[in-house]
């Protein structure tokens, strides 16, 4: 008997080996239902079988089958439980279903188990931007740099969040590191030009967007981003000129609506602007972020017509898809400021109205506009 078992083993595993190598050329080459059956096989034989679950898992990721990948790495972890490869693998699933503050310790624990992967590291941070974990996200940026310092996406992720809290400084000189190992990375001066906006460095970000678009004409985002300067510029003629392109195109990305948006009442074009951004927000896949801007700039549009109702309506969208963002050191500075301002004695040190009537006053306006001053 011996001899016989021994023989059906080594046949088992062959077995194994074989439907392993075919079920992996499947997944590549897309049989994924074929590549299901075999490795389903496989493990009914060898439940045990590492490979077999990793690729199982790969499968299921690839078939939005997200509860089964996670299914398979959970198992491979009790195996093993320190495989980082299944800890990735579920923190992927975890965030393809939506998952991203559970995915978040997993991928920690990725981090630690493989401290020195600046990849591992820009990810985490992303997550942690994602929940809005800002400090966390930083340090996470701070620490693939120092591992890899020609890495460019944890740089440009760094200058993300110093724009968000309107760091336009640090922001800046996140970009310029990035830039400095691949100068001709668009992405990077485009997000470089915004920042020098933002500060008012209004001819040195003129510049960077026209090189980005001297490079990529059809890069929407520097091209809303130049209509914007114009017009802060005061040349409206110009902020129209420049979006042009994008208009007659048929398809207009939702940062030049925006920006059309922001120019339309000075040419008369408030109804044109209003139909153009409803047919993003009906038609176009955005980043919360984006949308919320585009809603912004509806409910301007709607309060020059006085259509107020409508107005509110997308003020209130806008305001729901727009994250609190809050930097409690900064906000605390601020406070220590004010109490060290607002003493006593410069309370009476102010001007004071020297005539005094009791005859009353009436003001009349709409909510929030300004009627308690």
């Amino acid at each position: 008997e011996t001899p016989y078992s021994t023989s059906s083993m080594t046949d088992t595993n062959y077995t194994n080996i074989q439907e392993k190598e075919t079920a992996q050329k499947m997944l590549q080459s897309g049989e994924f239902e074929k590549a299901r059956v075999l490795l389903e096989h496989t493990l009914h034989a060898s439940p045990d079988d590492l490979e077999a679950l990793s690729l199982l898992a790969a499968l299921n990721g690839r078939m939005g089958c997200y509860d089964a990948a996670i299914s398979c790495c959970q198992r491979i972890l009790e195996i093993q439980p320190l495989n980082t490869d299944a800890l990735r693998n579920m923190a992927q699933a975890l965030i393809y279903k939506g998952r991203v503050e559970d995915a978040i310790p997993v991928y920690e624990k990725v981090a630690g188990l493989l401290p020195v992967n600046a990849d591992i590291h820009n990810n985490l941070g992303a997550l942690y931007m994602t929940v809005m974990k800002f400090p966390e996200a930083a340090e996470c940026f701070d620490r693939a740099i120092g591992l890899q310092p020609d890495f460019i996406d944890p740089r440009l992720n760094l200058g993300r969040i110093f724009t968000k809290f309107g760091h336009s400084d640090k922001a800046i000189n996140a970009y310029h590191g990035a830039l400095h190992y691949q100068p001709d990375n668009m992405q990077a001066r485009h997000e470089i030009a915004d920042a020098l906006m933002t500060a008012g460095k209004l001819e040195r970000a003129e510049i960077e967007y026209k090189q980005v678009l001297d490079n990529q004409p059809e890069h929407s985002g520097a091209r809303a981003g130049l209509a914007l300067l114009y017009k802060k510029g005061g040349n409206f003629e110009k902020s129209l000129e420049t979006l042009k392109p994008v208009l007659e195109s048929g398809k207009v990305p939702p940062l030049a609506g925006v920006a059309f948006a922001n120019i339309a009442r000075h040419f008369g074009l408030v109804d044109q602007a209003i139909k153009l951004l409803e047919n993003i927000i009906a038609t176009e896949e955005k980043e919360e972020e984006t949308l919320s801007q585009v809603h912004t700039q509806l409910g301007k549009l709607f309060e020059v017509e006085r259509d107020y109702e409508k107005s509110f309506h997308h003020y209130q969208k806008a305001n729901q898809l727009q994250r609190l963002i809050s930097d409690p050191l900064s906000a605390a500075k601020q406070t220590d400021r004010s109490i060290d301002l607002w003493t006593k004695d410069f309370a009476r040190a102010l001007p004071v109205a020297c005539r005094g009537s009791e005859v009353p006053v009436f003001i009349v306006g709409l909510p929030r506009s300004g009627t308690s001053l």
